[in-house]
């Protein structure tokens, strides 16, 4: 949408916003493209507009090992809870869409009113409603600010990151893997 333009929306910016709700982002891409564009339109409608696009060309296909490790979790009768910055009804439409909703026993979303990733909220509230401490879990995070949540809310974390973390510093992870076809249970 920024290059529709002649606008970039720089990498860094990107990278560093990624795995964040929007209480922790102080200017988000919308309001930039809407300054910068000059553009007669408001920040909601080119999100709205954003989200469309986003969903048409977004893969319905998990990355590569994800299956894997969901069956492997079951076979060691692990639960399986998801912690996210995005909002409920996206992560399980996501997971509606890839036939995985049925493998997580709860979702913990910013629709839950705390704190967003990187502060550690979102992981100490799932750790509350599953009567779990944080030394019985792994978390499994692909971007800085979930490893961040993660790792002040004491939990041992796996970092897998996508091409968009790629090139940030993970090395406060516990293990990092480029693919999680190279993970097997139990860590």
């Amino acid at each position: 949408m920024f290059a529709q333009h002649n606008l970039e929306y720089p990498k860094e910016v990107w990278q560093s916003i990624v795995g964040r709700g929007p209480d922790q982002i102080s200017e988000k891409p919308e309001d930039i493209l809407v300054r910068e564009a000059k553009l007669n339109e408001t920040p909601e409608r080119i999100y709205t507009t954003f989200r469309a696009r986003y969903f048409q060309i977004l893969e319905k296909v998990a990355r590569p090992g994800v299956e894997k490790l969901i069956a492997e979790a079951t076979a060691l009768g692990y639960e399986l809870h998801i912690v996210s910055s995005s909002e409920k009804r996206w992560v399980e439409g996501h997971l509606n869409d890839l036939g995985l909703r049925e493998h997580f026993q709860t979702l913990t979303t910013r629709d839950e009113g705390v704190p967003t990733k990187p502060a550690p909220d979102l992981y100490l509230r799932c750790l509350e409603k599953n009567g779990l401490k944080p030394k019985q879990v792994w978390a499994l995070e692909d971007s800085a600010n979930g490893l961040a949540a993660a790792k002040a809310a004491g939990i041992k974390t796996l970092v897998c990151p996508n091409p968009t973390t790629e090139h940030l510093d993970f090395s406060k992870a516990d293990k990092i893997v480029l693919s999680l076809e190279e993970v097997s249970l139990p860590l």
